[in-house]
């Protein structure tokens, strides 16, 4: 494979940090021999002064008097300058492999959130995302960019180092590593063992994260109702469960930590004590054990790596866990079907819909031919919206189906699909850039003329015109800068220029005052003419004129018909009609 060709993140084994993590750098493969070899290299010029001490201590142990300082002094500094060029070339190069990966992931996690169902976001904590899209790519980009050198300096370095002293004499070789293998098994046990409560320690920091996020969303809010210390509460509870999971964790793993402290400062003692007190002097030359000696010391600042390896693959397993949990979310597919004659509009046949182990909507059937207009109505908690996202595809029913001019709605690509769409929620989003852009976020190549017929009409214009720069004014996230009613005449312009032939309201005149719902709705009437039209209120008297009206209950379809027929049937739509207007009783005969 090439380094320039696309990474199939798809393909990477999903077990740890380790595996996932050299998988998804085989492209470089050259590249990466290189990055061993070079920090293998460097790793052995680190024990040039020790071995530089061995060869002077042996000339003094023979009654010679050793190299002379000038030599020994360049030697050493030909060595450290050739082991940090080398270090500075496999370091640079480990992250630009890193980076190059990076860049992809990042691509590749952006491009699956624009693929899963919408109402897979409600299930998401936005800080959560923004998080693992950010901080913790980053994350991973440090843990590929050092995994390999850490992974070569803790494991090739000490083995070449034990073939050499295995040569001198092999029970010297066996005191000064057994130490260092006891050691690495104890750092492999920590991460196994902490593992779980790491996870745990995450996903309680995600709590935090969330919590958090509440508080500062919803100061004006809080403050307003004087709840500010019960979010405070909320917090300390949520930092005390991390802090009581980071101590579950510190606690699981002390002991292994401190058992690879006292090894990591073995070697030296075991080398001292075999050969200077249990072996008979005969049996073993100075020489061989001042060799031990200096190896048993330079194996000391091995350590380090060993220790960042370890802590790394933990890391690195947790980030490709939650990688993995976006990047193998489920994707709404796209299922050819052959069309059903003369069938122009929304069909549903027998739909269930299930959130969170509830059934949400229950055997719903109905027909909206295209060009005329259906009202969702009833009590909140009914199913309307939820309706109203399966009639947009941003999931798919449990069982039944939803036809659109006579195709499923899963035989339809979500490009085509959202061409046919245009939608207005009571949750309106508006993004940092000007109004004209807000407005013509559906259809980019609108003109200005457009974009101010469209304003006018939803009686925008005015206010749009009072602002600073009028139509190229930057408005803040959210619109934060405009009122409510104001934002939700945005979201209406922006709809009603999609010039989409089918229109899905709900309650998009919610933050409309009296004075201007009225001259809305008329204008709305001339815009949405000839579009199918789906309409979620509360307000009834704004749907009265709809061609239908499906009055739902508990996720089930309780009555349906015009304006008039469900008024002289005195059913759910008349009390509500009745609760909402307070029309007597009498009236309604």
């Amino acid at each position: 494979m090439s380094p320039n060709a696309p990474l199939d993140f798809a393909s990477l084994p999903r077990q740890g940090g380790l595996k996932p993590s050299l998988a998804v750098l085989q492209p470089w493969r050259r590249t990466l021999w290189g990055v061993c070899a070079a920090v293998a290299v460097a790793g052995m010029l680190s024990l040039t002064p020790y071995l530089a001490a061995w060869w002077q201590g042996q000339a003094l142990l023979a009654g010679g008097q050793g190299v002379s300082i000038t030599a020994v002094l360049s030697g050493l500094l030909v060595a450290w300058l050739g082991r940090h060029t080398l270090l500075y070339w496999a370091r640079a190069a480990s992250h630009r492999m890193a980076f190059a990966v990076i860049e992809q992931l990042r691509q590749a996690l952006l491009h699956k959130l624009q693929r899963v169902p919408l109402v897979w976001f409600d299930r998401q904590h936005p800080a959560e995302l923004t998080h693992l899209l950010g901080q913790q790519v980053d994350e991973l980009e440090d843990g590929l960019a050092h995994l390999l050198p850490d992974l070569v300096s803790a494991t090739l370095i000490p083995l070449l180092t034990l073939v050499v002293l295995v040569g001198v004499d092999w029970r010297l070789a066996l005191a000064c590593f057994l130490p260092y293998v006891l050691a690495v098994l104890a750092s492999a046990r920590s991460m196994v063992t902490g593992q779980a409560a790491m996870q745990a320690m995450m996903t309680a920091w995600g709590g935090v994260l969330q919590q958090l996020s509440v508080f500062v969303k919803g100061q004006p809010l809080l403050r307003a109702y004087g709840q500010g210390h019960h979010r405070h509460h909320a917090i300390a509870q949520a930092l005390q469960q991390h802090q009581s999971l980071a101590e579950a964790s510190v606690q699981r793993t002390l002991w292994l930590a401190v058992l690879f402290m006292i090894l990591g400062t073995s070697s030296l003692s075991a080398v001292l004590l075999l050969g200077m007190g249990v072996l008979p002097a005969h049996s073993i030359t100075p020489s061989a054990l001042l060799f031990a000696i200096v190896v048993s010391i330079g194996l000391g600042s091995l350590y380090g790596d060993v220790f960042s390896l370890f802590l790394r693959l933990g890391k690195l397993g947790g980030v490709w866990r939650r990688m993995f949990a976006v990047l193998d979310a489920p994707e709404l597919a796209v299922m050819p079907a052959q069309p059903v004659a003369a069938e122009r509009g929304y069909v549903l046949s027998a739909v269930n819909y299930v959130r969170s182990g509830r059934q949400v909507l229950h055997e719903v059937s109905l027909t909206l031919p295209e060009g005329r207009s259906l009202a969702l109505v009833g009590p909140s908690g009914a199913g309307k919206s939820t309706l109203a996202k399966l009639l947009m595809r941003q999931d798919d029913p449990a069982s039944g189906s939803i036809r659109l001019h006579g195709l499923p709605l899963t035989a339809w690509s979500e490009d085509l699909l959202r061409q046919q769409l245009a939608y207005v929620s009571q949750q309106v989003e508006l993004f940092a850039m000007s109004v004209a852009d807000n407005i013509r976020l559906g259809r980019p190549d609108a003109r200005d003329a457009e974009v101010e017929a469209v304003a006018q009409a939803m009686l925008c214009h005015d206010f749009i015109t009072a602002l600073p720069h009028g139509y190229q004014t930057r408005l803040e996230q959210g619109g934060r800068n405009l009122s409510g009613g104001q934002r939700q005449r945005l979201a209406l312009a922006r709809a009603m220029l999609c010039d989409a032939p089918i229109v899905i309201l709900d309650e998009a005149l919610a933050f409309s005052d009296i004075e201007n719902e009225a001259l809305i709705q008329q204008a709305m009437s001339t815009l949405v003419r000839g579009r199918t039209l789906v309409v979620i209120a509360h307000r009834l008297h704004t749907i009265q004129h709809c061609d239908q009206i499906v009055v739902l209950e508990a996720g089930r379809v309780v009555e349906t018909g015009r304006h008039a027929a469900l008024m002289a049937a005195q059913g759910r739509y008349a009390a509500l009609w009745q609760a909402l207007h307070d029309v007597p009783e009498e009236a309604l005969a």
